[in-house]
């Protein structure tokens, strides 16, 4: 079975020294496509551009995060 991670923040900092391998040990265990979470103007840019370096296996989502009051 293939499965898709809905939302991983792969553009995060602490991903920063190994995000190839955490993307190569997801497919080594059916992890076939991740969603990178975009949760602000940069980080959607961030997000899209991840993406777009990882055809078919990376997909982004574009948000904003609001605060209420």
């Amino acid at each position: 079975m293939d499965l898709i991670d809905i939302g991983i923040n792969l553009t995060h900092e602490s991903y920063d020294s190994d995000r190839e391998a955490v993307i190569a040990r997801a497919a080594a265990v059916g992890v076939k496509q991740l969603i990178v979470t975009g949760a602000s103007l940069a980080g959607s840019a961030a997000a899209n551009a991840l993406a777009a370096s990882h055809i078919g296996v990376l997909f982004a989502t574009a948000g904003v995060h609001l605060i209420m009051r």
